[in-house]
């Protein structure tokens, strides 16, 4: 809970000046809340008068800094994306050190691919993950309207900080493939005819 506290001295010279314990808490990047410690002091001293002189513990209570979050970042700011071509990403975080691995899986709809699932585990909690977005040909034209499809996300884990986990959808602008479709190469009419 602590990090180690030096000790300190009173010598026959400045045993009358009070003395500062400066008393560190770890910082484990885990989401604790509020937690309270003992500090067991002892007295050392070749005074027998103060030798193993009983003396008070202290409590201290350590506030934690730690939140749980997920934090999602989308590239640009918008995920857009081109089916069958143009492709996009955006990356997944955690604030904090789980308890437990934590699964993010993403509920997708056509014409966006499938996404596999992430894990954080409590050791690669600090790496963001980098989802692609890919959407594929549905066949169907929109023309120049532009598709909008969102990605949503859902959490679980053991971890009672980021179980159940709200997370936002992630809007999705598609762009419809652009092509023309010829259905004859050649053509053969005669003067004065109208073509078939």
């Amino acid at each position: 809970l602590f990090e180690a506290i030096a000790p300190i001295t009173f010598t026959p010279d400045n045993w009358n000046v009070a003395q500062n314990v400066l008393v560190t808490p770890v910082d484990d990047n885990r989401v604790t809340g509020t937690r309270t410690g003992t500090i067991i002091q002892k007295v050392v001293s070749d005074d027998p008068a103060f030798n193993n002189l009983a003396i008070k513990n202290a409590s201290v209570s350590v506030l934690d800094n730690d939140t749980a979050n997920i934090i999602v970042t989308v590239s640009d700011g918008n995920t857009q994306v081109r089916e069958a071509s143009q492709t996009d990403k955006f990356t997944i975080a955690l604030s904090s050190q789980p308890a437990s691995d934590v699964k993010i899986e993403f509920l997708t709809t056509s014409p966006i691919s499938s996404l596999v699932p992430v894990i954080f585990t409590p050791k690669n909690w600090s790496e963001p993950q980098t989802i692609n977005v890919v959407a594929v040909n549905d066949g169907i034209s929109q023309g120049s309207i532009r598709e909008k499809t969102p990605i949503r996300l859902s959490v679980t884990t053991n971890d009672a900080s980021y179980n159940g986990f709200k997370l936002n959808h992630i809007p999705v602008d598609i762009a419809d493939v652009a092509g023309v479709t010829v259905t004859k190469t050649s053509l053969q009419v005669g003067e004065g005819e109208r073509p078939n």
